[in-house]
């Protein structure tokens, strides 16, 4: 009996092991920098994968309203300790259509890229 105990307790600490390994998993920040601006654009769950050396992120965008929205938005990358590893990012302009998607993406421009964070506001 014992032996079965200890034989489905090693089971379960293999099978769960992965999930507790991953405490610094790969993520996204998002900043909306604009009031309001999360009522009219709704953003999906960011993907992560790597490109050869490095990270790309993809996310999408959603305008959830009957008008078109502009907006402008920047990715920054950060290592696995949280620095950042990118010197200048720069704002691109997102044109929404009214309930339209559209992709938002960036590959990290280092190999030490690892998480990101987005910042999105209204385009002046």
């Amino acid at each position: 009996m014992k032996l079965s105990r200890r034989i489905l307790f090693a089971a379960i600490v293999a099978f769960t092991a992965p999930a507790f390994a991953q405490t610094d998993a790969q993520h996204l920040t998002v900043n909306m920098e604009t009031r309001g601006l999360a009522r009219r654009v709704e953003l999906g769950a960011a993907q992560f994968r790597p490109v050869g050396r490095y990270q790309l992120v993809e996310l999408q965008a959603q305008n959830v309203t009957s008008r078109d929205q502009h907006v402008e938005y920047k990715i920054d990358w950060f290592d696995r300790e949280g620095f950042s590893v990118q010197t200048a990012s720069t704002w691109q302009r997102l044109h929404l259509s009214p309930q339209a998607f559209e992709a938002i993406r960036s590959v990290g421009q280092v190999d030490t890229a690892y998480s990101a964070r987005l910042t999105i506001r209204d385009s002046d």
